[in-house]
């Protein structure tokens, strides 16, 4: 399925193939919940989205008790918009929502305090992904404050791409800094990088407010990636991604930066005791609930806490 061209005459073939084979399949007598999820998440998938037959063999996968499908069907049960059977779904699988990645978390009508266990158990994953290599050295050991030199600060994301509002948003933002005083640093921790984007214009100028460099960091175990940071002396790295795309919250789970900041791309808390602050503002994350965030809340952002670039993009049109 994950081969499937959809937009070709051989792929619309053998999208017609897996779904006759699917159904084939879910005329079986005796199949076991695993079964059943894994045809349900195969008419759930990209290639075939037919979310119907989907949350029919989920369902069943959830009914037999199988703990990946009482999760996925969570997920189909937000996509066909079906509330009411979510709302009793939620009711009878007791600690299911604890699996739910983060960010889909959000989506729900859980408490905060249910958000912050959500992200503290995956936190506690990405702990122990890291946790088999040694401690890095920081390079800020046996320093007093941050120095009064020009500082380097990281953004780091995996989606620095000019189809993403990441990607979009980044070039403005970085435009703000003052670099008499700072220099910007730009870690690309996706699989691919930024030659994904087809804008060569929009490439150039990513790189050209990454004045401290840009870097990819992709390709190399936990330990490296993160001593490659560890290398670059950052004194704040700003994590646009949080629990959003693909996180590399194992690689900052050793701690390669002097300080940890959370900015935009997730609104709620990482669980993270890596992460330091996050950026929001009181509306999203409102001053009540601070005790139900792993870090500080940086709240002084008037409004609302995305940066929104209007004159960048529109210069004198208003």
């Amino acid at each position: 399925l994950a081969h499937i061209d959809r937009g070709g005459v051989g792929g619309q073939v053998t999208v017609r193939l897996a779904k006759s084979l699917l159904e084939a399949m879910g005329r079986l007598e005796g199949l076991s919940a695993k079964e059943q999820t894994l045809i349900g998440n195969a008419y759930a998938s990209n290639e075939l989205r037919d979310y119907d037959e989907a949350e029919r063999h989920l369902r069943e996968g959830a009914i037999g008790g199988y703990s990946v499908a009482e999760v996925n069907y969570i997920q189909i049960l937000k996509t066909n918009a079906r509330w009411d059977e979510l709302d009793l779904h939620l009711s009878r699988c007791g600690n299911c929502t604890l699996r739910l990645a983060p960010y889909e978390a959000l989506y729900l009508d859980l408490t905060p305090q249910d958000l912050l266990r959500i992200a503290k158990r995956h936190g506690d994953m990405a702990r122990r992904a890291s946790s088999p290599y040694t401690p890095l050295t920081p390079w800020w050991a046996g320093a007093d404050g941050f120095g009064g030199g020009r500082m380097t600060i990281a953004y780091a994301s995996t989606d620095i791409k000019v189809s993403h509002p990441i990607g979009q948003l980044l070039v403005p933002i970085l435009r703000y800094h003052d670099r008499s005083r700072v220099s910007v640093l730009c870690l690309d921790l996706s699989q691919i990088g930024i030659q994904r984007s087809q804008s060569g214009v929009w490439k150039q100028q990513v790189k050209e407010v990454c004045d401290g460099g840009y870097e990819h960091i992709t390709g190399c175990a936990v330990n490296t990636c993160a001593e490659r940071i560890n290398g670059f002396r950052v004194s704040v790295l700003i994590n646009l991604n949080g629990w959003a795309g693909e996180d590399r919250f194992d690689i900052l789970s050793m701690n390669p930066a002097r300080a940890q900041v959370s900015l935009l791309g997730y609104a709620g808390t990482s669980g993270v005791s890596s992460t330091d602050s996050l950026v929001t503002d009181a509306t999203s994350s409102p001053p009540e609930f601070r005790k139900d965030y792993s870090e500080r809340l940086l709240t002084y952002m008037p409004g609302f806490h995305h940066i929104m670039p209007h004159k960048h993009n529109f210069g004198d049109r208003g």
